[in-house]
């Protein structure tokens, strides 16, 4: 909704991801429990452990159009608030094969500025770029003794294996149809 009052509107946005790199490869896979077992990487370098994740985030912005910059060319600011819901999916292979799931909700803030370039009637061409900012937020593996708040004991150790976002610039290229 472009145009609320005047030059405002609103906006909201969906993101899905599944990244390929979930953990960080180089950080200790017993991190946070004070054991050095050795690092994901080696792990999974030696075909003894997978990983997976995914990442989904919600967003609710005003915006604000800065109306025709060129001609053909719009431009419109937006700024607001953010949600994730982040997990990542280790999983071992050998006698004990395991796997454990750890999953974070972090809420955000966001800003960035769309520029469109109107292609035929209500299609247009437009580039978006932002960036987000995810605050600390508590992490779990669905266990009592795997949750870790921030400002624990141990959190930033645990924190450290994971590749969850807290500061994401964001570059979109897409084709918009308005009505």
């Amino acid at each position: 909704m472009p145009n609320v009052a005047g030059p405002v509107g609103l906006r909201a946005s969906v993101d899905y991801v599944r990244p390929s790199d979930a953990l960080r490869d180089d950080v200790d896979v017993g991190a946070g429990t004070g054991l050095t077992l050795g690092t994901f990487g080696s792990f999974k370098g030696r075909g003894q452990a997978t990983e997976s994740g995914s990442q989904t985030m919600l967003g609710l912005d005003g915006t604000y159009s800065l109306g025709e910059i060129a001609p053909g060319v719009d431009a419109t600011a937006y700024a607001g608030g953010r949600y994730g819901r982040f997990s990542a999916t280790e999983t071992y292979a050998g006698s004990n094969a395991n796997s454990q799931t750890t999953t974070t909700n972090a809420f955000g803030i966001g800003a960035g500025a769309m520029v469109s370039y109107a292609l035929a009637g209500n299609i247009s061409l437009f580039g978006d770029l932002g960036l987000d900012h995810y605050f600390p937020s508590t992490l779990s593996n669905g266990t009592d003794a795997g949750t870790y708040a921030p400002g624990e004991a141990g959190y930033n150790d645990v924190r450290s294996r994971f590749a969850f976002p807290g500061t994401v610039v964001k570059a979109k290229i897409g084709v918009k149809l308005s009505y």
